[in-house]
């Protein structure tokens, strides 16, 4: 008799973790205003790297995410590879922050670059409530959520939910005591054996 085999949960956080978004924004930034920071000294407040106002930066956000020319970028090359080889042992998920009237374009790159991948897509954002990504990775028991902003690393750590920080200049500063990788090859080697 076939006994269908259950998977384990693995959530990943799509911007700056599956796709290049803060890189994309930089260089869109750069040829609209002339303006761009070194991505290695990006911090948590891009608005002040780039010595703007925080609506300032909410606004040109909205304008990069209208530019079909900027907000696509193409995934590295061993993303998809990285992700199959997950697929393999776990059911994998994409978490997102994105906000409500963005999302559309997720689910289009997902559809575009990685149509096979994940088994679902989560939202925290419904535009009406904000769930925390540390109560959604808590709720469907996840293994480890791979994330990159120190807000939702936190939430995780809130709700004893695993988590594996996604370098980036911008969580530099997250405690040395959470698993951390500079790429998706490297996952593998700090998840938790599967029972």
């Amino acid at each position: 008799m076939n006994q269908k085999i259950i998977r384990k949960n693995l959530a990943f956080d799509f911007d700056d973790v599956v796709c290049n978004t803060v890189r994309a924004f930089l260089a869109f930034h750069k040829e609209k205003y002339g303006r761009t920071v070194p991505y290695a000294s990006v911090g948590t407040k891009l608005y002040k790297n780039l010595g703007i106002s925080k609506k300032t930066e909410d606004n040109r956000w909205d304008e990069f995410f209208k530019d079909p020319k900027f907000c696509y970028p193409a995934p590295t090359k061993d993303l998809a590879k990285n992700l199959r080889l997950m697929k393999k042992k776990y059911r994998l998920l994409l978490l997102s922050a994105r906000d409500y009237r963005w999302q559309y374009q997720i689910k289009a790159w997902i559809k575009k670059y990685l149509p096979d991948i994940f088994a679902q897509i989560i939202f925290i954002d419904n535009g009406r409530t904000k769930k925390s990504k540390g109560s959604v990775c808590r709720r469907n028991k996840t293994v480890a959520l791979i994330e990159d902003e120190p807000e939702h690393i936190k939430s995780c750590l809130t709700f004893h939910a695993p988590v594996i920080v996604f370098d980036r200049p911008w969580n530099r500063n997250i405690k040395k005591s959470i698993p951390r990788i500079r790429t998706l090859a490297r996952l593998k080697k700090v998840l938790p054996p599967l029972n």
